[in-house]
């Protein structure tokens, strides 16, 4: 069920043109991410209209750029993608290094919006504090951190386990 109604959405250009204006808004005065702007008059439920951006792929960008450059990428994705779901408990669950192009001013250009997911804040910190778990502890403590969790209903996201006390 949860596969299915992604796969649609990534079919939705008004759901896509609404993800990707609200991304533009979280990033329009990052100096690392570049959201290109939708020009709604051109867009519709079957089209959506952006803002030409140019730059390199993923494979010119790391043939090419210097061991700072792909440090300073690194980062930015990683704002991008995890600092958004921390932050705001949004997720781009479009990773593919297609949706990517490495600008000529050092900004990196990420495309494509359609398959986008807001988790409620339970779920985030949830997620945090799986993170933190599986860089501070041992794998017994994040076998552990695994088991407190419970899947909810196709659609509610991952929830910690409420105990009793």
């Amino acid at each position: 069920m949860e596969a299915k109604a992604r796969f649609l959405e990534e079919c939705d250009y008004a759901a896509e043109q609404r993800n990707q204006a609200r991304f533009g808004t979280l990033f329009a005065n990052d100096g690392s991410i570049v959201v290109p702007a939708v020009h709604p008059d051109w867009s519709s439920g079957r089209v959506l209209t952006t803002a030409w951006q140019d730059g390199r792929g993923l494979d010119s960008f790391v043939e090419h750029a210097t061991q700072e450059e792909r440090d300073g990428a690194g980062r930015a994705l990683y704002q991008f993608y995890i600092g958004t779901l921390y932050r705001h408990g949004l997720f781009n669950a479009d990773p593919h290094p297609g949706n990517l192009l490495f600008r000529y001013d050092g900004r990196i250009a990420v495309l494509d919006y359609g398959c986008v997911r807001a988790f409620d804040s339970e779920t985030v910190a949830a997620l945090i504090a799986l993170s933190r778990t599986v860089r501070e502890t041992t794998t017994p403590a994040c076998v552990k951190r695994c088991g407190s969790w419970e899947r909810t209903t196709p659609g509610r996201g991952l929830r910690s386990r409420r105990r009793a006390t």
